[in-house]
């Protein structure tokens, strides 16, 4: 491979041109990624998953707290490595990174090609084109090269139709905005991503469709506060339309919400949570904390008695509805008290899921400049202790559902270990619990005698079919009767080969195929409820769920279940 820039980009030949990319962050960067890969892959590069093939590689980066910042650094120096030994041609790093702190990147990674910042994504295509040329523009810099305009919202263009999904699973994001106005004294999103600015819904639209066409199932709208879109454009929230638009969309089968505030949670929206078939009955809904002190420090926009109040609500008017949250741990000003106020509030169980993060004190936030900030050690020891209090909630919860049924969304097949990965309506991939479903679960080993007997009945089905053909072509006057006793035989047979297999699909369905066809093959008629026995990756299953797992649940899939 050559790293040297070229007089004519047109003269290469960019088919020939393998990208690949790190995606770093959140859900909501990851789509920002997938869209610039679509662009590239229509353009005529080719997406490679390893970036050790790659020509170009592009790291998609977080910028949000500092764990985000030193994962974004050296995957940076990984992408560096594989051009210093002459692998990769181009490094483009994007997302909030470049974003954040892009006047001073230009030094700090001279190996770099391009810093991009958001405004840019659309134009990757030609970005890409114009580092193979010695005619740049728009870029500055010696080295490396920096694109001029660092406004994240002065060109967001969202919704595009079509999306390289970077991920395992039949399930997709839909990010339905960008950026965030609450102004939470903590959060750096605000200055790295702009203000809070909705995609338009016909653009979400036709991006859900393309993906439901693409045969993802499932749709998880994000942004960072999805209850609140559209009312920046229209001047009143608009999810609940756009949530009608979805569910008529026709092989779409699950809707689930993320980042859903408290303060935009109204009875509208639950009912429609709750009644609509399509919709999951979840909400990811980040609360922080529970101390009114800290809440206002935060500048969050509900105190303890509302929240309380939504949740009981919930609670008990929509008891289906699975919560689950977020929870900042030691932000300047958290005593003793107030951590334990919130220990206690865990303890109770009204949040079903629950991940806690320590506070990060980021410059140009509000909360840095705060007062009594907390200690690291202390907060490490906080977080293992409500950690331990919410692991405690959670497997009491998990153990009242063994032995329930669940509809569950299977992702994933891993040959080698012969098992299926899913997901159930009630749990988001990746963030809560597992279903996994062992291919050879429903078979019951059988010894010897078992085995003699099967063949034994396989026997009796051969003979059984040829006397069938003989009544057919010789004794036509007792034909009906024949075939009657014919039928019954072979169905009864089958009942039994079947017996230790899954029985939900073959015992309620073979006998009513047998006698909606009058067939006398019995064979066929195995085959093809064999085949509706077998699991498939994309599809939805009625599963009972069997055993409690590290990361979730092993569960046996029913067949033939509506």
């Amino acid at each position: 491979m050559t790293n040297e820039k070229i007089d004519n980009f047109e003269e290469v030949d960019f088919r020939n041109k393998k990208v690949s990319a790190i995606s770093l962050g959140c859900d909501k960067n990851r789509v920002d990624l997938e869209h610039m890969l679509f662009s590239l892959q229509t353009s005529g590069f080719e997406i490679v998953s390893d970036i050790e093939g790659a020509d170009i590689i592009i790291v998609n980066t977080c910028a949000f707290i500092k764990p985000a910042i030193d994962e974004t650094v050296d995957n940076i120096n990984l992408a560096i490595k594989q051009k210093i030994i002459g692998s990769a041609e181009k490094i483009i790093v994007s997302g909030c990174y470049p974003q954040r702190n892009i006047e001073k990147l230009g030094n700090a990674f001279p190996q770099v090609d391009c810093f991009l910042p958001l405004n840019q994504n659309c134009n990757i295509v030609n970005v890409i084109k114009n580092l193979y040329s010695s005619n740049i523009t728009n870029c500055t810099a010696v080295n490396n090269f920096l694109l001029n305009s660092k406004d994240a919202s002065s060109k967001f263009i969202g919704g595009a139709a079509g999306r390289v999904i970077t991920h395992n699973g039949m399930y997709a994001y839909l990010k339905i905005a960008d950026g965030c106005s609450n102004g939470c004294a903590y959060c750096t999103i605000p200055k790295i991503r702009g203000r809070f600015r909705s995609v338009p819904m016909d653009n979400l639209i036709k991006e859900a469709k393309t993906l439901a066409q693409n045969g993802y199932k499932e749709l998880i709208l994000v942004a960072q506060d999805t209850a609140k879109y559209g009312d920046d454009v229209y001047g009143e929230p608009k999810l609940i339309e756009l949530l009608k638009n979805l569910i008529k969309i026709k092989d779409l089968e699950w809707i689930r919400l993320q980042y859903v505030y408290p303060k935009w949670l109204n009875d509208e929206l639950l009912n429609f949570i709750a009644t609509e078939e399509k919709m999951c009955k979840y909400i990811d809904m980040p609360l922080q904390h529970i101390d009114d002190e800290i809440l206002r420090a935060m500048n969050r926009k509900s105190n303890e008695q509302q929240t309380l109040a939504l949740l009981n609500k919930i609670k008990i008017n929509y008891p289906q509805i699975i919560l689950r949250s977020t929870f900042i741990i030691g932000l300047p000003g958290e005593t003793k008290q107030k951590f334990n106020k919130l220990c206690d509030f865990i303890s109770k169980g009204i949040i079903d899921y629950a991940t806690f993060f320590p506070y990060y004190r980021e410059v140009g936030t509000k909360a840095y400049y705060m007062k009594k900030q907390v200690f690291d050690w202390v907060k490490k020891k906080r977080i293992k202790k409500i950690t331990k209090i919410q692991n405690i909630v959670m497997n009491l919860n998990n153990q009242k559902k063994l032995g329930l049924v669940e509809e569950v969304l299977i992702d994933e097949y891993f040959p080698q270990q012969k098992i299926f990965k899913g997901h159930s309506k009630n749990n988001s991939p990746n963030i809560d619990l597992c279903v996994i479903i062992d291919k050879n679960y429903d078979e019951i080993e059988k010894g010897e005698s078992a085995e003699k007997e099967e063949q034994t009945e396989q026997n009796a089905n051969k003979s059984c079919i040829n006397h069938t053909t003989m009544n057919l072509e010789n004794e036509q006057a007792e034909k009906k009767t024949e075939i009657d006793s014919e039928k019954n035989a072979g169905a009864k047979n089958i009942f039994t080969r079947y017996k230790n297999k899954v029985k939900s699909f073959v015992e309620r369905n073979v006998r009513k195929m047998f006698n909606k066809k009058g067939e006398t093959d019995f064979n066929n008629l195995i085959e093809e409820a064999e085949e509706k026995e077998k699991i498939q990756v994309g599809k939805i299953y009625k599963v009972k769920l069997t055993e409690m797992i590290d990361d979730g649940f092993k569960g046996q899939v029913l067949f033939g279940e509506e």
